[in-house]
């Protein structure tokens, strides 16, 4: 209800001062894709694959909608849906492995670290070859390795330590 105001409000007030749909085409436009991706939450809960597709495509139509209203199309289409495809699929493991592993604890925040690690590598990917016409990696090897030692600390103390240990002990502090 409160997106639908919102969307109906913008564009009276748009209409109303401008004769015709200026600046409310913007806010309109995500209004509607959250509308859409808050609804696929509910009614997609239990289907996660189908869930993260649909909302993946209407976050790209919203991105091509951006490229159409600048009348360029470039920005969206050559490094936001590929930047958002990466951040999907990312996602899709993550959960995927969240929902595999047996015991929950540190585990889950190194897979996060991980996935977060993956994600600035195909990130700094896709944007070195959308600036340079050239995949390189720079700062996002040095991101990824920082997040391989702490995540592999992390799992190294989840599944070596044993359960009630003293980790005053351990670590001999």
């Amino acid at each position: 209800i409160i997106l639908l105001s919102g969307i109906f409000v913008t564009f009276i007030i748009d209409f109303l001062s401008n004769g015709s749909i200026t600046w409310s085409k913007y806010p309109i436009s995500v209004c509607a894709v959250l509308l859409v991706n808050t609804s696929l939450i509910s009614l997609l809960y239990s289907k996660l694959l189908l869930f993260l597709f649909t909302s993946f495509v209407s976050t790209s139509v919203l991105l091509v909608l951006f490229d159409i209203f600048t009348e360029t199309i470039g920005w969206g289409v050559k490094l936001g849906i590929p930047l958002l495809f990466a951040a999907y699929i990312i996602v899709y493991i993550l959960i995927t492995m969240i929902k595999l592993a047996k015991k929950q604890g540190l585990n889950i925040i190194a897979y996060s670290f991980i996935a977060a690690g993956m994600l600035s590598l195909c990130a700094d990917g896709i944007i070195s070859l959308y600036v340079e016409k050239n995949l390189h990696f720079e700062w996002s090897v040095i991101v990824m390795a920082s997040v391989l030692v702490i995540a592999s600390i992390l799992l190294y103390i989840h599944y070596r330590l044993r359960k009630g240990m003293d980790l005053k002990r351990f670590f001999h502090i």
